[in-house]
């Protein structure tokens, strides 16, 4: 049920079908039906507004209806095409077989970098070669207790609860944990991917995983304020002439579904759950369920 958050249905799908070998099943759980809730909570993600090819989308959304999978299944090179599914419902699991053959996705040009402006400093002074080592995360505390510090905050658990070798899921981590998780995790130690908690999916491996960025952080000096204000000025030297870089097309306006997702991201948000409805196993409701 994500491969709606892509750019493309097309290219995902071509990418999916090159990890199968001929007549091989791909299997999807794909939502068929815009929902309000959804767009409300998964609307404020970035990749909810990625898509590229919004032809084949719901309107203002990046769902495909039923037909619209299968004619990008179909033009993708999938055939004995199944769904499965509540009428009605939204949401379908759709099977489908590869034919076998591969097109290789073309990899997007960029344009060359311009060459390095070249910079000449001066010997550095007493004062500016005395430098401090960098504060470690979380007042020095180790790996596995900013890890328990952070994923206890999102859970409004005590750190001290968490168990170091219990799975994220286990502990109710959801995708939107994940994303939350992995940019505090960023600040801390440089972009990660946000698929890092999937590979590593407890305390224990993660915090294997980020135990040589956590030395790195640590190791890397840095100078003091006022000694970097003590220190002489570098001087820049340009060349006569520099380097031109080749533009192979005009610079492209930013679309209008790029500058919905810039205006949404204006912070933190509070979600208050104001209605509850689903199917329950043996009752009606879920007072008679629980």
């Amino acid at each position: 049920n994500v491969i709606h958050a892509t750019s493309s249905i097309s290219r995902s799908l071509c990418h999916l079908k090159q990890l199968l070998k001929g007549n091989g099943l791909l299997v999807l759980n794909e939502l068929t039906r815009v929902q309000s809730f959804s767009t409300l909570t998964f609307g404020l993600t970035d990749g909810w507004w990625r898509y590229e090819d919004g032809y084949c989308r719901e309107p203002h959304s990046p769902i495909l209806r039923a037909s619209s999978w299968e004619d990008q299944l179909r033009e993708a090179g999938f055939r004995n095409h199944r769904s499965f599914g509540i009428p009605g419902g939204g949401q379908l699991v759709m099977i489908s077989e590869s034919d076998g053959i591969i097109e290789r996705v073309q990899p997007k040009i960029q344009a060359p970098r311009p060459s390095a402006v070249p910079v000449s400093k001066p010997s550095p002074s007493p004062a500016a070669s005395s430098v401090r080592p960098a504060r470690t995360p979380s007042g020095g505390s180790t790996v596995k207790a900013t890890l328990k510090e952070l994923i206890g905050s999102s859970l409004k658990l005590s750190p001290e609860s968490l168990e170091e070798d219990k799975t994220f899921t286990e502990y109710g981590v959801d995708s939107l944990l994940v994303m939350e998780l992995t940019k505090k995790l960023s600040e801390r130690y440089g972009t990660l991917d946000t698929t890092v908690l999937f590979e590593y999916d407890t305390i224990s491996s993660l915090s294997t995983y980020l135990e040589p960025l956590h030395q790195s952080v640590s190791d890397e000096p840095v100078a003091d304020h006022e000694e970097v204000l003590s220190s002489s000025p570098v001087s820049i030297s340009f060349d006569s002439t520099p380097a031109a870089v080749p533009l192979t097309s005009e610079p492209e306006a930013p679309s209008s579904k790029a500058l919905r997702a810039e205006q949404a991201d204006t912070g933190d948000f509070d979600i208050a759950v104001i209605g509850l409805s689903g199917r329950y196993p043996g009752a009606s409701d879920i007072e008679t369920y629980w």
